[in-house]
């Protein structure tokens, strides 16, 4: 399955090298070019355990690439998460 992950933070690339690491193919998706340019290096942008190999493994696999073109990584994709902060008003609504 071709998916994309929107969001390269703590959520998304933790998702996406998850998925990846299950076979699929994934495309990470975000508006921060340093996070897409680590991870198509196959370097993790956050800190958590194993994440760097599951990213590495995942790029090495041609499994999981980032880009910063949205339309690029719907066309094609069979399912799609957002994965972005959601920010709430000062009563906490959203």
């Amino acid at each position: 399955m071709r998916i994309a992950v929107f969001g390269l933070g703590y959520v998304g690339v933790t998702t996406a090298a998850c998925l990846a690491d299950e076979g699929h193919s994934v495309v990470g998706v975000d508006i921060v070019e340093q996070k897409v340019e680590a991870v198509n290096r196959g370097e993790s942008p956050i800190v958590e355990e194993e994440i760097e190999d599951l990213v590495a493994e995942g790029q090495a696999t041609d499994r999981l690439h980032a880009t910063t073109d949205a339309y690029e990584a719907l066309d094609g994709s069979d399912l799609a998460f957002v994965c972005v902060g959601t920010p709430s008003r000062d009563n906490g609504a959203i």
